[in-house]
């Protein structure tokens, strides 16, 4: 897209607006929107829910606000009143004003709303490069067309008469529509940061052109100045001072020359993209979830330093330990404080994705957690230059030395780990040694979650065990199939009446057996049941010999396939 998609997108919008909503739409945007634009609508969708869950509502289209609000505001500061940015403010405003009068699809858009704003580039990230750049410029102008297309389509939902404005049949198509939505999305946010990156290196490359300049420069004024000091005692003093202050300026401008290239440095360390497994957890925990974990006194006495140092928990597969590391973490990273002398690493190891399962993947993602540009000094950065800069796959004995060299540097060195279990024998031995080298260090502090199997007692040698057991579980289960039927009791289970759903619900929590994973896939079955048939006929059937293994429903899953 170009900045012509934008004003096509704009126009596309206004197109489909009643003459009041056109109207709306010139008002909302004569002026360029301020932070404190962000906060009124905030409210003023608050004030429109009322008596339900106004607070979510608010939290869900914050972000995408703030960004569409920021970026007005810079397109206003560079180029003067923009017609073209100050509609995108107004079509984003007006599409919530007007949703916002439907509670029930409100809910649902607010949560598209929320999905879409973690795409949203800040302001932050471009701030400095955007007058530079004009490719970024036109990288920013393609994301935000695609967020008018979103907002067209969701207000076309809102324009269907009576009854069928939130049916089925008008739903279920703008969720196809908002999945191809969310890939323009990802697709123009990475040609935005391909557009930064571009534009920063260029700023670089022009920078050191300049200072290689003024260097020429002051060494050619150093020798003027040589010449006018010996004739005036006075004057070569003043000269002498001024030559100071630009060495200085030198010197600083070199120091942050130096600082780009350990942050281009760190770049380089990982191989994969860690940060994707524990998004993923944050957004499928059910919130009222995981609380038991933080009360159990093995986990109180491991984060308060009053106990064992390190900390195994295990489950049968499918009873949510991946979801429950997700919160641990964010747990960690909400309450410690943030210091120079804590750091929290973790690791997933994702049987989906490959890559995650070798340890030289695991042992460059937990490097580039603990290695932080302060404590990059002209020696370690050399040896990190040595393995990562130009090289081949970098010696695992080699990442080790460097790791423990910077983890080593904390008081509080939080390290967790998820699922070793699903990594082979080989790397599951490799991994098991790497620990056994790294708990003896005085700040290491290990939580570890896996399959019984794994027995990682065997490797910490002061630690202790928390098994997850039913009773740990039992709550959170109840609190998840309640959520799913919540989600899906307009739609799919709209055909149950509340004596089924009722038995629906019994039946899953007396024969989940600690198995989130159970539940989930046993649930989508019942809803792929009332969907084909549009009647709940067949749901009796299902649990006339429900699978008792995760293995069984993932087998007639592929049967259906």
């Amino acid at each position: 897209m170009s900045h012509s998609d934008l004003a096509i997108a704009l126009s596309e919008f206004q197109q489909i607006l009643s003459p009041d909503q056109t109207t709306q739409l010139t008002s909302f945007s004569n002026i360029t929107p301020t932070a404190g634009d962000v906060v009124r609508l905030t409210e003023d969708i608050t004030k429109a829910n009322k008596g339900r869950k106004s607070h979510i509502f608010a939290s869900r289209v914050q972000g995408l606000l703030r960004s569409v609000q920021q970026y007005c505001a810079i397109v206003d500061t560079c180029a003067g009143p923009n017609q073209i940015a100050a509609l995108v403010w107004g079509g984003v405003k007006l599409v919530l004003l007007v949703s916002s009068n439907f509670a029930e699809y409100f809910d649902k858009l607010s949560e598209r709303v929320a999905q879409l704003s973690s795409y949203c580039p800040r302001l932050s990230e471009y701030e400095k490069l955007f007058p530079l750049s004009e490719r970024l410029q036109q990288a920013l102008s393609s994301f935000y067309a695609v967020v008018v297309i979103f907002c067209s389509k969701a207000l076309k939902v809102t324009q269907e008469k009576g009854i069928k404005r939130f049916s089925k049949s008008i739903w279920k198509p703008f969720k196809v529509e908002f999945e191809e939505i969310e890939e323009g999305l990802s697709a123009a946010k990475d040609e935005v940061m391909e557009e930064l990156q571009l534009a920063s290196e260029q700023a670089a490359h022009g920078f050191r052109r300049l200072l290689t300049t003024e260097i020429e420069e002051n060494r050619m004024l150093r020798l003027q100045q040589v010449d006018e000091m010996q004739e005036n005692k006075y004057f070569r003093t003043q000269q002498t001072l001024a030559l100071q202050h630009t060495q200085a300026r030198q010197i600083q401008k070199i120091l942050k020359e130096e600082e780009r290239q350990r942050i281009r440095l760190l770049q380089q360390i990982p191989n994969y993209d860690y940060t994707i497994s524990l998004r993923q957890a944050k957004a499928l925990h059910c919130e009222g979830t995981c609380l038991w974990f933080l009360k159990r006194p093995e986990f109180r006495g491991w984060i308060d330093q009053t106990e064992s140092k390190h900390l195994w928990c295990y489950g049968i597969p499918g009873c949510g330990k991946t979801i429950l590391m997700g919160y641990i973490i964010n747990y960690l990273q909400t309450t410690i404080p943030a210091g120079d002398d804590t750091v929290i690493i973790y690791y997933f190891f994702d049987s989906s994705n490959k890559t995650s399962l070798h340890t030289l993947t695991f042992l460059r993602c937990i490097l580039h957690q603990a290695v932080r540009l302060e404590l990059i000094v002209p020696e370690s950065q050399r040896r990190l230059e040595s393995l990562f800069v130009n090289q081949a796959e970098p010696d695992i004995s080699e990442l080790i030395d460097i790791f423990l060299h910077f983890y080593g540097k904390f008081k509080n060195a939080f390290l967790l780990i998820d699922g070793l279990d699903e990594a082979d024998k080989s790397d599951q031995r490799n991994v098991k040694s790497f620990l056994k080298g790294v708990q003896k260090l005085n700040g290491a502090r290990i939580l570890a979650l896996s399959h019984p199997d794994i027995d990682m007692s065997t490797i910490f040698s002061h630690s202790r065990t928390l098994p997850i057991g039913p009773e740990d579980l039992k709550g959170d289960i109840e609190i998840f199939v309640q959520r799913q039927i919540d989600e899906h009791l307009q739609e799919e289970l709209s055909v149950c009446p509340p004596s089924l759903i009722d038995n629906i619900k019994q039946l899953l929590l007396s024969n989940a057996e600690e198995m989130f994973l159970w539940v989930d896939l046993q649930f989508k079955a019942i809803l792929d049941v009332c969907e084909e048939d549009g009647t709940p006929n067949r749901i009796p059937d299902l649990f006339e010999r429900p699978p008792r293994k995760v293995s069984e429903l993932y087998s007639l899953a592929l049967i259906k396939l």
